[in-house]
């Protein structure tokens, strides 16, 4: 049982605070499946929300993960699959009706005798049970920023900034040696956000690209990156985080 607190977004106020159960069945030392069963209070000013812009949210899921990345703090090989279904509102109750699913995978690649070739594609799709009344921000997908498209400093900067019910991500990294604990890496991310399965072969792919410097510390690499939006070199973002992306 463990209980969470998060606070997010710059143009608009979300807090979210909760608690969760959560059953863990280890099928080895590197899969696992989860149950996990959260209650949570949302308070946002985002105008989809009713009640005084607070509202409730139950939900559950079921997660399986498969994680054989050599050295998880400073990668060096192995890949990592995951599959997430939430199921939010129905006979849980609550203001939301909808099924998100998540999936990840990431590849590892080693060039040379210290370089890392590193590969994420992560997919999502929300299936809103409640045609009459679209969900809120806080529920859908959303890119832009240091954990996804790095040429944005934020979701709330990104084209699509009010998120999708479909998104797609792809990131690849190129790591490598500079001297001593000091690294480099050059990236390349594109993603989309749509509403529909129709709207797949015409929705444009938002790409970005950039470098970065690595350090590396007991406690893992401290990065510093630069991304650009795809033919614009005039608007740079810097980010700054410790551990690597993915």
């Amino acid at each position: 049982i463990k209980y969470f607190h998060n606070e997010e977004s710059e143009e608009y106020e979300l807090k979210r605070d909760g608690v969760t159960y959560s059953l863990i069945f280890n099928q080895k030392n590197d899969t696992r499946y989860e149950f996990n069963s959260t209650l949570e209070i949302i308070q946002s000013d985002d105008s989809l929300y009713t009640d005084k812009n607070k509202e409730p949210s139950r939900w559950m899921n079921i997660k399986y993960l498969s994680n054989k990345i050599k050295n998880p703090l400073n990668p060096t090989g192995g890949h990592y699959l995951s599959f997430i279904s939430t199921l939010y509102g129905t006979i849980l109750g609550g203001e939301r009706h909808f099924v998100k699913f998540e999936s990840e995978y990431r590849r590892y690649l080693r060039i040379g005798d210290e370089s890392i070739l590193a590969m994420r594609v992560a997919l999502g799709y929300i299936n809103n049970l409640d045609t009459e009344t679209d969900l809120p921000q806080a529920y859908k997908f959303q890119l832009g920023g240091q954990t996804s498209l790095r040429g944005w400093a934020s979701a709330d900067k990104f084209e699509n900034s009010s998120g999708a019910s479909i998104s797609d991500l792809i990131n690849i990294e190129y790591r490598f040696p500079i001297k001593n604990n000091i690294g480099g890496e050059i990236f390349i991310d594109a993603g989309r956000l749509y509403e529909t399965f129709d709207a797949f072969t015409n929705t444009n792919l938002s790409w970005d690209y950039g470098a970065g410097v690595i350090y590396q510390t007991a406690l893992g690499p401290i990065r510093l990156d630069i991304g650009f939006p795809y033919g614009d070199f005039t608007n740079s973002q810097f980010h700054a985080s410790l551990l690597y992306m993915f």
